[in-house]
């Protein structure tokens, strides 16, 4: 795995900003427009990731392609649902540490750096800051003072300009024997002639990307308030929650007592992202192999799949499917199809299960007009033992 290191303030999109923490409109129970399943910064559906609807998602599923529904009066198209596209939340003023960055800091200066960003100072009974002689090194700066602040007097004196150099520095020389030191110290504090660091405006960013929600993705369920999704959701709602609290208090008081604790469970919540996205680039996450591998799954057969020969005017990606395969992975389809035919779902579940014991003629014929039917064919998902091949065959 390589990554690409990048300016993240340089493309941040201001008609792209996510501010809202909570997801879902209690009143319409849909997702929120400045929230971050957004349909205005993400296009319709790709929250629920279904790309085959009619305008109001009554008809969803690529088999209703070109069907006009009969509640919103438009047909099932397929919806643009890219996945490249990214929202932000925007920090404005406030930094925080690139979490890859993070990750390298965290290298040199061990768990230390989570003392040193964390900010919990020792107070007096009016509540005013006080000197806490038992604190360590540099701990309980906060992440304004790491960026902000020039080095101490005794940093200055060893021809250190920043606070955040001398921390580095300090760190460094107490951890340069661990593995990966030296080389994230030499990474992190590369300077350019005039003794500027490269990477600065890559190591503090007060943009944070909200990536597609095709890739997190979320079941919203109807007539219910409650949302099920994937985990990084919730850390980048966390997020949202707490920059609301920081606008509401910068309100109210201004100084770095009230922002820097709140700031500095930005920054966990922004490591906690980057962790789970660098896990299942890895492969670490195991989700595979934990929920399908040696599992029953639904709307699956095993089976053996032989193309078909080109010289039958069929694409090369077209394949021979069985019969009996096809009466299970298609079950509900055929028997919603028998169901509308007869009037009795009952009796058509009878007619399916029988098809599954003896050719019936009507049941692959309606097999036959599912294919017809569905523009480009009926698409299924072809698994290599033992891992996904990560094409689909028509």
């Amino acid at each position: 795995m390589r990554l690409t290191l990048f300016k993240l303030d340089e493309d941040f999109d201001p008609n792209a900003v996510v501010t809202n923490p909570s997801p879902i409109d209690t009143k319409t129970k849909k997702f929120t427009e400045d929230g971050i399943f957004s349909s205005e910064i993400y296009n319709k559906n790709s929250a629920g990731g279904e790309i085959w609807a009619c305008n109001c998602e009554e008809m969803v599923g690529r088999f209703y392609s070109g069907e006009l529904c009969t509640e919103c009066n438009t047909k099932v198209t397929r919806k643009t649902s890219e996945i490249d596209k990214i929202g932000w939340i925007d920090l404005e003023d406030r930094e925080i540490i690139s979490p890859f960055f993070f990750s390298q800091i965290r290298k040199i200066c061990g768990d230390a750096i989570y003392k040193i960003i964390g900010f919990e100072p020792t107070l007096d009974l009016n509540g005013n800051q006080t000197e806490d002689k038992n604190v360590v090194g540099f701990h309980n700066i906060g992440l304004k003072a790491f960026r902000e602040d020039p080095a101490t007097e005794e940093g200055q004196e060893a021809g250190i300009d920043t606070l955040f150099e001398e921390v580095l520095t300090y760190y460094f020389e107490l951890n340069k024997s661990k593995k990966g030191v030296v080389e994230a110290f030499d990474f992190i504090l590369e300077a350019d002639e005039e003794g500027n660091l490269v990477k600065e405006d890559m190591i503090w960013i007060s943009k944070i990307p909200v990536y597609s929600p095709l890739l997190r993705p979320a079941t919203l369920i109807k007539g219910k308030k409650k949302l099920i999704f994937a985990e990084e959701n919730t850390f980048f709602n966390q997020i949202l929650a707490n920059l609301k609290i920081l606008n509401n208090k910068r309100k109210i008081e201004k100084g770095r007592l009230s922002e820097l604790p709140l700031l500095a469970e930005i920054q966990t919540l922004a490591n906690d992202i980057f962790d789970k996205i660098t896990g299942i680039l890895a492969g670490k996450s195991g989700f595979l192999r934990s929920t399908l591998l040696g599992n029953r799954v639904n709307f699956s057969v095993r089976t053996v799949i032989s193309p078909m020969a080109t010289n039958t005017g069929h694409k090369t990606n077209s394949i021979y499917f069985p019969y009996l395969a096809a009466t299970e992975l298609f079950r509900f389809e055929i028997i919603n199809a028998l169901t509308a035919s007869i009037g009795s779902y009952l009796k058509a579940e009878r007619i399916w299960h029988k098809s599954t014991l003896r050719f019936d003629e009507k049941v692959y014929k309606i097999m036959e007009d599912l294919v017809a039917k569905t523009k480009g064919g009926l698409t299924v998902l072809v698994n290599r033992n033992p891992t996904m091949c990560n094409k689909t065959y028509n």
